[in-house]
């Protein structure tokens, strides 16, 4: 029997696939996490062979993925992504098989597919995702930076941006500089359009 664990926001999508799961004869849903809740609940009897991770919130599946994989260092994880989201990150595309890609408009059939070769230890990106993977171009940016032009993408000042990263205002200056230079843009908003377009935030 497959140990699959979810970890998705609170979503009719989440709740819909951890219902429809339960009828797989050969997979039983363990557990379900949200975006905000701690891992120590994921380690529980008996421990997950999959994870079905939610790719929604972008700017967290690489540390959400490798905090998973350090605190269930025997189960595999199959990440969803959004068919009109940004890029695989190629860092992220290099941890297969360990970790799979799926796009959310693959058929059921595919879906659970993942799950059963994942379980058995095979590699699972789609077609979709592998050529997004091998066009987008390797990150420039430090996890402090993507997260400074994240923010700064919500409308967030300066100083709210500081903030929200505990930083003092002056080192957030300096990220968006960097980022700026790595980027090759002129401005703030420039270098927010070209990560985005790249799949780096």
């Amino acid at each position: 029997m497959i140990q699959v664990l979810m970890k998705y926001g609170p979503s009719l999508l989440g709740t819909a696939l951890e219902r429809v799961l339960a009828f797989e004869p050969d997979m039983t849903v363990v557990g379900r996490l949200t975006w905000s809740d701690a891992l120590e609940p994921a380690g529980g009897d008996p421990p997950p062979d999959v994870v079905v991770l939610d790719a929604r919130k972008a700017e967290k599946v690489e540390s959400e993925c490798r905090a998973l994989s350090e605190a269930l260092p025997a189960a595999n994880l199959l990440v969803m992504i959004p068919a009109d989201g940004p890029a695989v990150q190629p860092d992220l595309a290099r941890m297969a098989p360990r970790v799979g890609f799926i796009t959310t408009d693959e058929s059921w059939e595919r879906f659970t597919d993942a799950i059963r070769r994942l379980a058995g230890g095979g590699a699972v990106i789609g077609p979709d995702v592998a050529l997004a993977a091998l066009k987008a171009k390797d990150n420039p940016l430090t996890e402090r930076e993507r997260e400074a032009l994240a923010l700064m993408l919500t409308g967030a000042s300066t100083q709210e941006v500081a903030d929200l990263l505990y930083l003092r205002v002056g080192t957030v200056r300096n990220y968006l500089s960097s980022a700026i230079g790595k980027t090759g843009a002129r401005t703030r908003i420039d270098a927010i359009r070209i990560a985005q377009e790249a799949g780096w935030i």
